[in-house]
């Protein structure tokens, strides 16, 4: 399942005074309220995260969600993409419909472009239980 969202819709900015560290991307019931610990197969769900420019300059950014099975394979990318202002925090939201039970992780990546990446922020991951 290949998941490509654009920016524009899916991003919000939110109110920012001090540099927000890395976060873990998190799991949301569809209409992004509560969040998740154990997923259903064939549900619905958001997964969320945020990205902060402590950069003295914008910037184009792509902020990449992988979901992982817990043999590793990739069943699900999520990419949000656009530009990021000076001090700006944006929080994302990508949609996932898991397939089959198990463990996954859940990794985001932020980088400067799919064709020349370079990473803007450190990696994060968290995992998420599907029955």
């Amino acid at each position: 399942m290949l998941l490509v969202i654009n920016s524009a819709s899916h991003t919000e900015a939110i109110a920012s005074g001090t540099v927000t560290p890395p976060n873990q991307p998190r799991v949301f019931s569809i209409d992004g309220i509560n969040e998740l610990s154990i997923v259903n197969v064939g549900h619905q769900v958001l997964i969320k995260g945020t990205f902060h420019n402590s950069a003295n300059y914008s910037q184009p950014f792509i902020d990449l969600y992988l979901v992982e099975s817990e043999n590793g394979t990739v069943t699900a990318i999520g990419i949000v993409g656009g530009k990021i202002d000076v001090g700006q925090t944006l929080k994302f939201h990508v949609s996932w419909l898991p397939e089959q039970a198990g463990k996954y992780t859940i990794r985001q990546f932020d980088l400067s472009s799919l064709d020349d990446p370079s990473i803007l922020a450190t990696p994060s991951q968290t995992s998420i239980q599907v029955i």
